[in-house]
This record gives structure tokens, C-alpha cells and sequence, in this order.
């Protein structure tokens, strides 16, 4: 009876600790994608903008374009950096009383996070074949756009935090925009983001008992942003040489709706978008900018016949993840309510003095080409600590 007692014990025991959340190792990888069309769409957009371009006179229509291109030149690069997207949280803090400040600014600089993600070097080639009509030809353009994600590879599993698509505008406003105006534009495709598992709050605590996940409870307004800066190396006619020359960016906003969460197969809360015609989360996604279409470098000429080549270019990015404190969960009638911001305080007051974030590790960083894409890919050494609840994977202890 007592063998069969101590039994029942060890096995209710095992049960427990199989229940109960784990902590784990996971190494956070981010991929940015640079993709080209595929020969069979690449052949439906050739046509399209071949009926673009047969509206006006080809040659003389590009030669002036490059006219306007080169003597706006100097001024597109001052506009274009004006235009960046400010990210950052306010950080003014109202007079209060006590530790209340201390706390109010130790969360508000956790709600930020960004990482830049920078590519090894230039990718060829961004027109699928070389011109005889002009450093700006957009012919064979096959450049079709950009993503980027982040993946926790946490032992032989791969976790999605998010995944966030941009694609080339082939549309009329899209090819106008190229015929016209030697620029294109693009559009948020989809988006798949797990605010449990993102970066915030930005810490590098292993300890995760001392970590305050996010939650839509006490925290608001949570975004999801990329920055993506198209830049390029050429020559022209006369020889000059231009050297990482910025062409143009874009800034993308995803603003995360918690009534628009989903729950996946592994039964986390995750936010999806795709693009679609009259989808009600098209509010939630936003992207604005243009970028100039990728000279073609001066190649040679042969036969009284000038030859460009194929465009030469680079795409980094910046991710920024942010939030803000949601005052309707830590006040009442106006009024900072200490039962609920001093548990936070006295979490945070047990942290060792020096804390480390994640903006300056350095990344082992790599880039390839494979099957019809550019892909670049970051690895950040410091491993995350992560809490396991079954299948699910979150940022800390709920």
C-alpha cells in the first residue's frame, strides 16, 4: 500500500512539472528578403509596362527623365532623410510623488526597441537585362520587392515573432509612378506579428522573474515599423562615379489591434494581415515614400549603339517595435494608483545596476542568393530566455 501510495505520488508530481512553464534558450535571427519575380510574372509585367511606355516616345521620353534625374539629384538626397518616420516614445514624465517617476521612466524606455539590419554588399542586378535606351529604362525590371523577419531558433525548432512583406505596386497608379516619374512605390502585402514574443520590453534580463512581459492589459498603442533604404552604386556617360547614393525609402507602420488577434496552430495569440480589396485591418497598415529607379551603370558603346548595364543596388532596413503605458490600467479618476505600478517598481529595483539592450550586439551576419532571392540573414549571439507553456512560447512569466 505504501509502494503503491509513493507511486501515485511521483506520478501526480511528474504531472505537475510537465504542466509547468519552463524556461528555455532561443537565438533570435532576423531575415531580410529581396525578391525577383518569377519568369512567368515577370513576363505579365513586361507587357503591362510595355503599354505604358508605347503611350510616348520611349527614347526621348527616358533621356528627359534622366535630365530632371540628375539636376534633382543633390536635393532628393536632403528631402528624402527629412522624411524619416519619428518612432520615438515621449518620454516626458509628469511631477509626481515618490518612486512613481523612476518606475514611469524605467517602463517607457523598455516600450522601445530597434535594430538595424544592414546588407554585406550590393545585389545584382535589379533589370533583368541591360539597355540601349537610358540609365533609366525601366524594361525588365525585376525587382519586386523587400521583406523582412524574425524567427527564434530555440533547439530544432523555429518560432515566427513576425514576418512583414512588401511587393512592388503593378498597378495603374504603380506603373504611371514608373513611367512618369522613374519611381516606384509599394504596398504592405502581409503581416504575421506575435506581440508576446517581440523584443519588448527591451532588456537582456535572464532572469525572467525579474522581466515584465508585454501585455495588452497594461501597455497600448503597440507598433510594429521598418524602415527600408534603397541605395545604389554607378557610372555614367562621362565616367563620374556615384558611391552609395540613397535613392529613396519607406517607412511601414503595423498598428496591432488587439481585437484582431487570431490564435495558431500552436495556440499563441498572433496578429495576420494580407492585403486584400476592402479588408476592415487595411487601417492598421500603412506605407509611405518612393524610391527613384536604380541607374543603370554606363557600360560601353559599340556600333554608334550606348550600352547600359543591369543596376546594382541594396536595401537596409530598421526595425522599430514600440508601445506605450496604458494609464486606464495604472490610475484611477485621474489619480496613479500604487497598488498597481509599486509591484513593477519592486521588480525592478531587484535587477542588477547595470543592465545591457539589445541595440548594440553585435550580429553574425551572412548573405546568399537562392532560389530567385536575395536573403540576408542576422543572428544575434546572445541567446533570449524564453518561457515554454506547453506548446506555446512567450517573453516572460505571465
Amino acid at each position: 500500500m505504501k509502494r503503491f501510495a509513493l507511486l501515485f505520488l511521483l506520478l501526480s508530481y511528474t504531472l505537475v512539472l510537465a504542466q509547468h512553464p519552463s524556461s528555455v534558450k532561443g537565438q533570435r535571427v532576423y531575415s531580410m528578403t529581396i525578391a525577383e519575380r518569377d519568369p512567368l510574372r515577370q513576363d505579365a509585367f513586361s507587357e503591362q509596362l510595355r503599354g505604358e511606355l508605347e503611350q510616348r516616345n520611349s527614347r526621348g521620353f527616358s533621356e528627359a527623365v534622366f535630365n530632371t534625374y540628375r539636376a534633382s539629384m543633390s536635393s532628393l538626397f536632403g528631402d528624402v532623410a527629412g522624411k524619416v518616420a519619428n518612432v520615438a516614445v515621449n518620454y516626458a514624465v509628469s511631477a509626481i510623488q515618490g518612486h512613481q517617476k523612476d518606475w514611469e521612466r524605467t517602463i517607457r524606455k523598455e516600450c522601445t526597441f530597434s535594430k538595424d539590419l544592414k546588407m554585406l554588399s550590393e545585389m545584382h542586378h535589379f533589370y533583368d537585362q541591360a539597355s540601349t535606351i537610358g540609365p533609366l529604362d525601366p524594361s525588365g525590371m525585376v525587382f519586386d520587392g523587400f521583406s523582412c523577419r524574425q524567427d527564434i531558433r530555440i533547439d530544432d525548432q523555429i518560432v515566427n515573432v513576425f514576418n512583414l512583406v512588401c511587393k512592388v505596386r503593378t498597378d495603374s497608379l504603380g506603373l504611371q509612378s514608373i513611367v512618369s516619374d522613374s519611381k516606384f512605390l509599394v504596398y504592405v502585402d502581409e503581416v504575421s506579428f506575435n506581440p508576446f514574443l517581440c523584443d519588448l520590453p527591451n532588456d537582456s534580463l535572464e532572469n525572467v522573474a525579474l522581466r515584465i512581459p508585454f501585455d495588452f492589459e497594461r501597455r497600448k498603442d503597440l507598433k510594429l515599423q521598418l524602415q527600408a533604404t534603397v541605395s545604389s552604386s554607378w557610372m555614367n556617360q562621362v565616367l563620374q562615379i556615384f558611391r552609395d547614393q540613397e535613392l529613396g525609402r519607406f517607412n511601414v507602420t503595423v498598428k496591432v489591434d488587439p481585437s484582431r488577434m487570431v490564435t495558431d496552430s500552436t495556440g499563441a495569440q498572433v496578429f495576420r494581415y494580407k492585403y486584400a480589396p476592402g479588408n476592415p485591418d487595411n487601417r492598421l497598415v500603412s506605407v509611405s515614400g518612393d524610391c527613384f529607379l536604380v541607374p543603370r551603370s554606363y557600360v560601353a558603346s559599340k556600333e554608334d549603339c550606348d550600352v547600359w548595364g543591369m543596376g546594382q543596388y541594396k536595401v537596409d532596413m530598421r526595425v522599430f517595435e514600440t508601445c506605450t503605458i496604458n494609464p486606464d490600467y495604472y490610475t484611477e479618476n485621474g489619480k496613479w494608483q500604487k497598488d498597481k505600478w509599486m509591484p513593477e517598481w519592486k521588480t525592478i529595483r531587484q535587477r542588477p545596476g547595470t543592465r545591457h539592450f539589445w541595440t548594440d550586439v553585435a550580429d553574425a551576419v551572412s548573405q546568399d542568393f537562392k532560389d530567385g532571392k536575395w536573403v540576408v540573414k542576422a543572428t544575434t549571439p546572445i541567446s533570449s530566455t524564453i518561457i515554454q507553456e506547453g506548446k506555446t512560447f512567450i517573453n516572460g512569466k505571465r
